[in-house]
Order: structure tokens, then C-alpha cells, then sequence
């Protein structure tokens, strides 16, 4: 049996490669969910959109072992454990359990309005407490990429949103200074969020109906819930006695991490062709291809996975923000920007794209992907890939 472990689109797309190469395989996907695997990407927009029924992927109901969740990973004998002491004998192990949410316990009587955002039950606790609001506002503790999606969906049902965060700036894991203080002025006058930077929250307890958060300068706002989205950390700790871990399962280039064992997705530390280090990548890009590669090399073949180049879209109020690479840096070798359309940076060193913001109108999102991922050389070509008039063939 190839065993694959994880409910999200990595476990997934494992599970569909394989049948599609051989659908007499024996193939089985446990998860400790108890619904089928979904698309968490698509969490924040359960609020606002009716995505439910394109975000769940179908998996044979003998093939799906639900509500079971792994505990321990036995090399010698090929062997996992769930949860409820069971064993189950597997011949390849591909490992797609995720990332969970980030989870902080404040002082005070009021944890239960507080809210992360990576499961279905989740968003199931949020809406519910949408339709229990007295206030209509909303505290996000966090100034990362969910964090600004869930502002996005819950502005849009109406809440005045106020945004805490405890480092100098919103987006500050993938955009510089200059184009974090622009996206923050938008969303100020354009969308009079509340954004309160360099604070903590100290506690939080019950009013009545609402809840009062108090921050670390003594500052307090009132609001009906919190929703904390302070990074995820990958679900890993069944196996860190087992496998070679370091922020998550290190992996070679065939995203193998022991004899007949592979790890995918928001678990697999794998290499960045900008950094040259093993590196986390949690983009479904990623995972999809990472899943598709390990599963085919679970099955024999001998596929290597080309080093990845980290990027990401993130479309809120409005706006599309397309990052890639090293794109948080102030300082690097050669800085080309632009202000006429929004704001655009790309960073250049020897002669390669490592990195670019785009913030306001992109246009060719693969083909930067592609020039950085692939090494193409961009001399002569800094003023196209500054204003998106580029095409990576006329670079080969």
C-alpha cells in the first residue's frame, strides 16, 4: 500500500497521479479530518462566495480513512500509528499533512471568541459568530497573507475591521518598506481600516455580548471576536523523531526523506534556486507539483523536482499583490522601481531576476515565475520586466 497522509490538495493530487498511472495500486489517503480533502486556499472566500461545492475533491470512500489522525511513524517495520492505536503496514509513505495555524491562549475569559483559519470547522465557528455580532467589528491580530484575506471577506459583510500587528509593517514576509507603507495608506483612505502596528495583544475578556482586547501599550478595542492569523507552522511533530527535520522534512531532489518515504507541500523543505538553501514553500503551485513528482517516484520512476522559486498573489480590497523571491529586501544589488501604475520593484543580481513586488496592475504573472525559476538571463530586458512587456522566450 502507498499510504498517504494529509486532507488537503498535495494528498490529493498523490492520490489522483497515482491511479492515473496504475489504478489496480493500492492506494489509501488518511486524514484527521472528517470530510473528504479539500482546498484550504479557499477557506477566507467561504464567507462571501458560494465556493463549497467546487472545494472538496473526490476520493473513493474505500480509499479514504477519515478522522484519523497519525501519530508516530515506524521505519523499521513500515509502519504509522494513528491516533486510536491502530497500525497500518505501508510499502511507500508520502507525508502531505500540512500546516497548521499558529495558536496563542490569552489572558482573560474570552479564548472561545478566539478564531484561527485553516480548517472547514473554522469558518463553520466564524460564521456563526458573524450571525451573533452585536458590534460588527472584527480584530485581526496578524498582518499576514490569511490575515488580510479574512479582513478582505469580513469588510465585505459589513464589519469595521481593525488590524493589530506586532512588527512595523503589514505584509512585512513578503513586501518591502516603501511598498507595505503604500498598501497600508490604501487601505486606510480607501477602506478606513484601523491598522495599529508595534502592539501585542495582553488579554482579552467578555462585556456583555462583546469581548474587550486589551494591547501591550494599555490600549483597548471593542469587538465582537478575534481573528488570530500569525503564521502557520508545519504539521510535523509525528515524525520528528523519526525523519530529518529542521523547520520541516528535509527532502533530496527527489522528495524522498528516508527508504520509501516522501514528504510534499507545507511539510517539505526543499530547495530555493534564489537562496541556494532548503527552504518552505507553502503555495498550492508547489504543492501540486511536489505531489505529482513523489507520487510517480513512489511508484518507481526516478523524478527530480527543480528547485523552487518562492511567489505569491494575493487579491484583497481590490488589489493584486504579486511578489516573488526576495521581494521583503530593502538593499540589494541592482533595485529598479517604478511608481506611475501603483508600484513596481524588481531586483536584479548577476544578471537574474531574484525578486519583484507588484503592487496595483500585474500582468504576466507565469512569465516572471518562469524567467527567476528557470535562470534566464534579463540584462537589456529591465525596463520590459519593469512594466510586464516581456516574454521569456525572446530571453532564451
Amino acid at each position: 500500500m502507498i499510504a498517504i497522509v494529509g486532507g488537503s490538495i498535495a494528498a490529493y493530487t498523490a492520490y489522483k497521479t497515482i491511479k492515473a498511472q496504475d489504478k489496480s495500486v493500492d492506494a489509501k489517503i488518511f486524514s484527521k479530518e472528517s470530510t473528504e480533502p479539500y482546498g484550504k486556499m479557499l477557506l477566507p472566500y467561504m464567507l462571501t462566495s458560494n465556493v463549497k461545492s467546487n472545494m472538496f475533491y473526490e476520493v473513493p470512500e474505500d480509499d479514504l480513512i477519515l478522522n484519523t489522525e497519525i501519530t508516530k511513524i515506524d521505519k523499521n517495520s513500515n509502519t504509522i500509528i494513528d491516533n486510536k492505536r491502530n497500525n497500518y503496514t505501508y510499502d511507500r509513505l508520502i507525508i502531505a499533512t500540512g500546516a497548521d495555524a499558529s495558536r496563542e491562549t490569552f489572558e482573560g475569559n474570552a479564548n472561545d471568541r478566539v478564531f484561527t483559519v485553516r480548517y472547514l470547522k473554522d469558518i463553520e465557528k466564524i460564521r456563526e459568530s458573524i450571525k451573533k455580532a452585536n458590534l460588527r467589528h472584527v480584530l485581526i491580530y496578524g498582518g499576514g497573507l490569511v490575515s488580510l484575506e479574512m479582513a478582505n471577506a469580513i469588510s465585505m459583510a459589513g464589519f469595521k475591521i481593525t488590524i493589530v500587528i506586532s512588527s512595523n509593517r503589514i505584509l512585512s514576509q513578503i513586501l518591502n518598506k516603501k511598498a507595505s507603507e503604500l498598501f497600508e495608506k490604501y487601505l486606510s483612505d480607501d477602506f478606513k481600516l484601523e491598522i495599529i502596528k508595534g502592539e501585542k495583544i495582553s488579554s482579552i475578556e467578555k462585556k456583555e455580548n462583546d469581548i474587550v482586547v486589551k494591547l501591550s501599550s494599555g490600549k483597548s478595542v471593542e469587538c465582537d471576536f478575534v481573528i488570530v492569523g500569525k503564521g502557520v507552522k508545519p504539521n510535523i511533530d509525528f515524525a520528528k523523531d523519526v525523519l530529518n527535520i529542521k523547520n520541516g522534512i528535509v527532502v533530496n531532489g527527489k522528495l524522498e526523506v528516508a527508504g520509501g518515504i516522501y514528504a510534499i507541500g507545507d511539510v517539505a523543505e526543499v530547495d530555493d534556486i534564489v537562496l541556494n538553501e532548503k527552504f518552505l514553500h507553502a503555495i498550492w503551485p508547489c504543492a501540486v507539483e511536489q505531489a505529482q513528482i513523489a507520487a510517480k517516484n513512489a511508484l518507481g520512476m526516478d523524478i527530480k523536482v527543480k528547485p523552487e522559486f518562492t511567489r505569491n498573489v494575493l487579491p484583497v480590497f481590490g488589489m493584486n499583490i504579486f511578489t516573488g523571491g526576495v521581494s521583503k529586501f530593502d538593499e540589494y544589488e541592482t533595485i529598479i522601481e517604478n511608481y506611475a501604475d501603483g508600484y513596481t520593484k524588481i531586483m536584479i543580481k548577476d544578471g537574474y531576476l531574484d525578486g519583484f513586488v507588484f503592487f496595483g496592475t500585474v500582468k504576466n504573472y507565469g512569465a516572471y515565475t518562469f524567467i527567476a525559476r528557470n535562470r534566464i538571463k534579463v540584462k537589456g530586458a529591465e525596463k520590459r520586466l519593469l512594466h510586464g512587456w516581456i516574454d521569456p522566450r525572446r530571453l532564451i
